[in-house]
């Protein structure tokens, strides 16, 4: 037997793929679906499976109700009209949002409520993975994403052993270049290939 709370027991069987975990989480019998139902009462959330609850309706609604992107085009019967789904990324503002309470509401449990801090980790982690592997797939914008979910690209340039590239800018000396006709034959006649025998 577990001790793990019912909301996270729930959790483990949803992403196992659970149907009874799905029907579970059916806040209310369906009462309060949508954006802000009961809006401005954060103390109505006692607990953390009423957290999970509202998460599991959010990632539900995020799913079903995809960003509408509208096209038009050319055709040969004339202009036309079409819309394509694209996923809509989940985000804290959304789901506090959904939920009825602030967005600032939401950071405070996190810091004050420690019967909270549990599912608000796991909700972050979903959150985060939905919208890597958005990016990664090209669905979502990866910069956007990326700066959101705190990645960087970094790049260093480093030289032998990593130590630091160091490089000298000079001046172009006269005769460097091959003119365009020499250029064509090869080498330029006063060209060598020893680079230590440079004319002053």
């Amino acid at each position: 037997m577990t001790n793990d709370p019912e909301w996270l027991i729930n959790f483990k069987k949803y992403q196992e793929g659970d149907a009874t975990a799905k029907e579970h989480h059916a806040i209310g019998g369906g009462r309060g679906f949508g954006v802000g139902a009961g809006r401005g009462n954060p103390n109505r959330i006692q607990t953390a499976e009423q957290v999970w609850e509202w998460f599991v309706k959010y990632r539900e609604h995020i799913e079903s109700n995809p960003i509408k992107e509208q096209l038009v085009f050319s055709a040969r019967e004339g202009i036309r009209k079409t819309s394509i789904d694209k996923m809509r990324a989940m985000t804290w503002q959304g789901f506090a949002r959904f939920m009825g309470v602030t967005f600032d509401t939401v950071m405070k449990w996190k810091q004050s409520r420690e019967d909270l801090k549990e599912v608000l980790a796991a909700i972050k982690d979903e959150m985060f993975d939905q919208k890597f592997t958005g990016a990664a797939a090209g669905v979502l914008n990866h910069s956007i994403i990326a700066r959101e979910l705190g990645l960087t690209d970094k790049k260093e340039i480093a030289g032998a052993n990593a130590g630091p590239v160091s490089f000298t800018i000079e001046p172009v000396k006269s005769g460097t270049f091959l003119p365009p006709t020499e250029a064509k034959e090869g080498l330029h006649p006063s060209a060598t290939d020893d680079p230590g025998s440079e004319e002053g």
